[in-house]
């Protein structure tokens, strides 16, 4: 919140998630009162529930944007999106460690046989 600008990639990622999880700021809508952005360009446009419904000067004004966007904070949300797919997040990182350690071990195992000539060449 503090860095956002609107235009570098980290700021287009904030949009794109408060957008896609229809939240706003990190605990709350009112962390943006405090950011340098807020100043010239009030909260986000990514924070409206309804984007065409949202004008430059109304998010500029804290009284008016609080009708029109969405309250809760993004870091709840995330919370509660990682905790409800935890058993998916685990299984495919178990997935991906137990396909690393096979492959660890067929390249040992190749290695072993080209070490002891074992392995014929053609």
């Amino acid at each position: 919140v503090s860095r956002y600008n609107k235009y570098d990639a980290r700021s287009q990622a904030v949009d794109d998630l408060q957008r896609r999880l229809h939240c706003c700021g990190v605990y709350n809508y009112t962390n943006w009162f405090n950011s340098p952005y807020f100043y010239s360009g009030g909260i986000p446009a990514s924070c409206c529930v309804t984007f065409a419904e949202c004008s430059g000067a109304e998010l500029k004004n804290a009284t008016l944007a609080v009708r029109k966007i969405y309250k809760q904070g993004c870091y709840d949300v995330v919370v509660s999106f990682i905790e409800e797919n935890m058993g998916i997040i685990a299984g495919v990182t178990f997935g991906i460690a137990f396909s690393q350690v096979i492959g660890m071990s067929l390249a040992c195992t190749l290695s072993h046989f080209i070490s002891t000539n074992q392995y014929e060449m053609v």
